[in-house]
């Protein structure tokens, strides 16, 4: 199915399945062609699905000049599952989407999204409260890399804030905070980590999952953990056998509430390194929203690599910092939404939303 604006549209659908297609590929499900504009979209559709429950039933969808799937207009219950969006069948083939790889909007409920690759988007999920704040959309188990911006957007959320009392899609859940990892031979890591969520404004148990990071996204699931009080925690969890290191050297997780609102990935921590240290001796940011110039400011003389996207993913500014601190000059660029990856040596990277006035 390759070529249309919208390669495939449901319209008022209920418990259709759709499973095991290309769209936007040739019949190998690796190769992309070219395509205008949606993969598929969901309009005023619920309680379909879209993949399935096994790896079998899963579809392949790229190569398109916006979003591979987009729901619109309260498409709600809707399961998309086991499938490889933006990356081809064979796990590595680069088929981008353009924009999101999954975009939700509208007051819907209940998606679920869950054991599907996610890649090489310039987001690979994103909720917005474009045309209605989406909730309840649960995203559980994926694979989600080398997408440009975050891999799972919230739009409206930034940092932690106290007690988690700001709303908008999913709730805007707060993500885990991780302090420490300790790795304790064999498979095993020890994993001590709190979600300051209040139990007024998060529905207790929270869903807590572990992934092995790359650049700071969740690539390679690891376990969960039921957590069901505000308050720092440890647990041990056990890494795959035979794991490749690298692949689990940087840790990042997620906060699902009881009522399936996911929270976006939570910072990016490294065996030796703490998200307490992370904060405080890698960078702090200022002003932020910004009018002309962004202060970027290290307690410890490191070297840093800026790199500064606009919402279309277009690197707009690079720099390189030999110093404790630096400025990034953004007195030319348009006001709106911008993403800054701050990245050291040490494999330690963050993605931070900045907004410039």
């Amino acid at each position: 199915i390759v070529g249309r604006s919208i390669n495939v549209s449901f319209v008022l659908a209920e418990e259709v399945h759709f499973y095991s297609n290309k769209v936007g590929t040739l019949p190998d499900g690796n190769t992309g062609v070219v395509n205008v504009g949606v993969g598929l979209t969901l309009n005023s559709s619920s309680n379909n699905r879209i993949g399935g429950t096994t790896a079998a039933e899963g579809n392949v969808i790229g190569s398109h000049g916006t979003n591979g799937i987009l729901m619109v207009e309260n498409s709600s219950n809707n399961s998309v599952g086991y499938n490889s969006i933006g990356v081809g069948l064979d796990g590595t083939s680069n088929i981008g989407n353009s924009y999101s790889g999954i975009f939700i909007t509208g007051a819907n409920t209940g998606n679920s999204i869950k054991y599907n690759r996610i890649a090489n988007n310039q987001t690979g999920i994103e909720l917005s409260p474009t045309s209605g704040i989406p909730t309840q959309v649960s995203i559980l188990e994926n694979s989600i890399f080398d997408n440009s911006f975050l891999a799972i957007h919230l739009v409206g959320a930034t940092k932690n804030d106290i007690g988690d009392a700001d709303t908008g899609p999913n709730n805007l859940q707060n993500t885990p905070e991780i302090s420490t990892i300790t790795y304790m031979g064999g498979d095993q890591i020890e994993i001590t980590y709190a979600v300051p969520s209040s139990v007024t404004n998060s529905a207790y148990p929270l869903w807590i999952e572990f992934f092995g990071a790359a650049n700071g996204q969740g690539k390679f699931f690891i376990d969960s953990d039921t957590y069901t009080a505000p308050g720092v925690k440890t647990i041990t969890m056990e890494l795959p056998s035979g794991y490749d290191p690298a692949d689990y050297e940087n840790i990042v997780a997620t906060a699902t509430d009881a009522n399936g609102n996911t929270s976006e990935f939570g910072v990016n921590v490294s065996y030796t390194l703490s998200v307490t240290q992370f904060e405080n001796q890698m960078v702090k940011l200022y002003p932020n929203p910004v009018a002309d110039k962004l202060f970027i400011q290290s307690p410890s003389s490191r070297r840093f690599n800026l790199k500064l996207v606009n919402s279309l993913g277009q690197l707009v500014m690079s720099q390189q910092s030999h110093s404790a601190s630096a400025e990034l000059n953004l007195s030319s660029l348009s006001s709106g939404l911008y993403f800054l990856n701050i990245a050291d040596d040490n494999k330690n990277s963050q993605t931070i939303k900045i907004i410039k006035n």
